[in-house]
């Protein structure tokens, strides 16, 4: 994974940045922050580093709400595990659908509902 998708991950996630012009490529105290508030909410090992655990863990994460998304929309959104563009555009979607503020972002309270609500 290249450091510009484990920004994406983390900014999908709702940990990274403010914006996608965050998602740099550069691997600094921002994105060692990010991922040390990212594994403390997850309850694996805090380290800052973003290595195979964390790896798992977003890509589990994201692929869960993909999962949702697309069986809610029937959008054709691939399940991969990866965020980017495509999975930002269909969780705005999502988020518009059932009543959340439509940011692309699966932050704590789209998360919370995308994986505990039964969508259909």
């Amino acid at each position: 994974m290249t450091i510009k998708q484990k920004q994406w991950q983390l900014f999908y996630l709702g940990y990274y940045g403010e914006t996608t012009d965050d998602i740099d490529g550069y691997w600094g105290p921002k994105s060692e922050e990010a991922t040390r508030e990212f594994q403390e909410a997850v309850g694996i090992k805090v380290d800052g580093i973003f290595g195979n655990h964390t790896c798992a863990k977003t890509k589990e994460m994201v692929a869960a709400i993909q999962d949702v998304i697309s069986s809610y929309s029937k959008n054709g959104l691939v399940e991969d595990g990866l965020a980017g563009p495509a999975t930002m555009s269909a969780t705005v979607w999502y988020q518009k659908e059932i009543g959340l503020t439509p940011d692309g972002i699966a932050g704590e309270v789209t998360r919370g509902y995308i994986l505990t609500e039964d969508p259909n």
